[in-house]
């Protein structure tokens, strides 16, 4: 009895532990997802503003 009442709270620890790792996974996988959108779109506006700026001083 004793032994079974060990395992279950092995498993039941195992099981939290993948869970929380889940959770913190997917939320570092968004995080990191809205960085590199946040990254390119910056990269972007930021290449569109020098050119916008070399084409005025071109002229």
């Amino acid at each position: 009895m004793h032994n079974w009442l060990r395992i279950a709270v092995l498993a039941a620890l195992i099981v939290i532990a993948f869970v929380i790792l889940v959770v913190f996974l997917s939320i570092a996988l968004r995080i990191a997802f809205v960085l590199a959108l946040l990254a390119i779109a910056y990269y972007f506006y930021h290449r569109a503003l020098q050119a916008r700026r070399d084409r005025r001083n071109w002229r």
